[in-house]
């Protein structure tokens, strides 16, 4: 074989272990937990904040676990839920606030109270696994805020920016929980999807034999 072949089939060599290299970090890049909390966050209906909130408490090291990430995110519901708690009891005690809001802040400081006991109880059903259950336990979280929200209309909220961000974090929990069922429901649809039979034709037939016809029938 001549110098010129050998150069030939060298460079062949080089070029498909290229590509093979190429195809393999492709297939890397998509395995990424990076990647998986992206593909999880650009369905949500707040996209950056999914992001924002997740990627900088997953551990990159694991492969990406959706129920982790719905963890994530109702503990950040959870620690804002805290911290506004935190606001509402002070804006009572300060004699500045105005009095047409006093019985506003007061039911909000309830509401934020039911709503921190709907965020644990979410998170124990989150860590068995449960997501569909989770979503019925958080409906106290997301109609608690609206109840504190509605109440102060018509007046100037003190607390709409964090009213805000609740809601925010709280549509952030129920597009994960929703992205979960649906991820489970494909699964059991291939997994079971064969053992199903076969969707048959069936033709209906009225019972009364003049049904359709126009004009005189003679049955």
């Amino acid at each position: 074989m001549d110098s010129r072949k050998i150069l030939l089939c060298f460079i062949v060599s080089l070029s498909c272990l290229a590509l093979h290299t190429d195809a393999a970090h492709a297939s890397l890049r998509k395995r990424t937990p990076q990647v998986a909390l992206l593909n999880l966050c650009k369905s949500s209906t707040k996209p950056s904040l999914c992001v924002k909130t997740i990627l900088p408490k997953i551990d990159v090291r694991v492969p990406f676990n959706h129920y982790k990430a719905l963890e994530i995110a109702i503990l950040a519901a959870k620690n804002h839920t805290i911290k506004t708690s935190q606001s509402i009891s002070t804006l009572i005690l300060n004699p500045t606030t105005p009095k047409n809001i006093a019985g506003d802040l007061d039911l909000c400081k309830e509401l934020y109270v039911n709503m921190l006991d709907s965020l644990e109880t979410s998170l124990s059903v989150v860590k068995s696994g449960n997501a569909v259950e989770a979503s019925y336990k958080f409906n106290g979280y997301t109609a608690s805020r609206a109840t504190c929200e509605d109440g102060f209309s018509g007046k100037i909220s003190p607390i709409e920016s964090d009213l805000k961000l609740s809601f925010d974090l709280g549509s952030v929990v129920l597009d994960i929980m929703a992205a979960i069922k649906e991820r489970a429901l494909k699964r059991a649809a291939r997994r079971f999807g064969s053992l199903l039979p076969p969707p048959t034709s069936v033709t209906l037939k009225p019972s009364d034999p003049c049904f359709g016809v126009i004009g005189t029938c003679s049955h």
